[in-house]
């Protein structure tokens, strides 16, 4: 996998996790807040129902009950007369609730109890009458209704929210890259007939235009190098055939008849002579050979490899 893919997806499995978890949030305080909101108003029709019924304010209360309080989907309230401080076990069981819900709302004076969709809230009235436990129940429209609905309207946000995280993060992996596409492309375009060419330097001051100009002087070392491997290879052959040819022809020419000693010898000293001009020769051609590499050879020096070639010439 590419390094520009994997910056892409890494960029997207960060953004949809990011969407999706705030999404979840979302859901879940949406949810808190109505099933909160949903109790207080169960409570607050325990009191109007307490009220209503256990007191004589009838004509009001009903007023009030029909103009500001709808009727909730299962609505049903119940009246328990508290006796010595505790239920009947018949009670208990025609709600079909659990025991601490009843033990909370005679400890507390209020509770409130969460049966699949079915709400309840419960409080303790003291009225004329005496002590009662009133409990209303119903089902929670809101969140059977409007937090389906929101859901639903998530789950969409987050497959468009995705989509444009996965569209944004090519964009942006494309956006980074091209200037390192750029960089490749051209030096592509560099072989060893243009070492002379060089990559554009970038207007900003990052991580990329240290990279061209980290290439560009690692090109100057490189047409450095082939300079100076090519005045070698030009010059190698002229500047060794020369003593060599010295050489072989002095031989051949003592070797063509007899000759005394002392002409011997001074043919030696010849063959010598020359020898070693080919041995500073060789000595200088490999000297020059090494320059313009870094590391335990010789750095590159101008002035230094056209006074080696001098020399060379002068030599011969």
């Amino acid at each position: 996998m590419k390094t520009q893919t994997k910056i892409a997806a890494i960029f997207f499995v960060i953004s949809l996790a990011i969407i999706v978890v705030t999404s979840g949030l979302v859901y879940f305080f949406i949810i808190r807040y109505s099933f909160t909101d949903f109790f207080k108003r169960l409570e607050i029709r325990a009191v109007v129902a307490a009220r209503y019924t256990l007191e004589d304010e009838a004509a009001v209360l009903e007023e009030v009950r029909q103009q500001h309080l709808e009727k909730l989907p299962e609505e049903k309230e119940y009246f328990f007369e508290v006796k010595d401080g505790k239920l009947n076990d018949a009670e208990i069981k025609k709600l079909n609730v659990p025991n601490s819900f009843f033990a909370s709302l005679l400890a507390e004076g209020n509770a409130s109890h969460q049966q699949k969709d079915i709400f309840y809230s419960g409080i303790t009235y003291q009225s004329k009458r005496g002590k009662y436990a009133v409990i209303v129940s119903a089902e929670n429209y809101y969140n059977s209704h409007h937090l389906a609905y929101l859901r639903n309207i998530l789950l969409v946000a987050i497959v468009i929210m995705s989509l444009l995280a996965l569209y944004i993060s090519i964009l942006f992996s494309k956006y980074v890259f091209n200037p390192v596409k750029t960089i490749t492309s051209s030096v592509k375009d560099i072989s060893s007939q243009n070492l002379h060419l060089r990559l554009q330097p970038s207007t900003g001051n990052d991580e990329i235009s240290e990279l061209t100009v980290t290439f560009n002087n690692m090109l100057d070392r490189l047409e450095t190098s082939f300079e100076t491997q090519n005045n070698f290879i030009s010059n190698a052959s002229h500047e060794l055939s020369t003593p060599l040819t010295s050489i072989i022809g002095e031989a051949e020419v003592t070797l063509a008849k007899e000759r005394t000693p002392e002409e011997y010898r001074e043919a030696l000293v010849s063959v010598l002579r020359e020898a070693d001009r080919l041995e500073n020769i060789t000595r200088s051609l490999l000297l020059l050979a090494q320059t313009g590499f870094d590391g335990k050879k010789q750095k590159f020096d101008r002035v230094r490899a056209d006074q080696l070639l001098w020399d060379v010439k002068e030599t011969i």
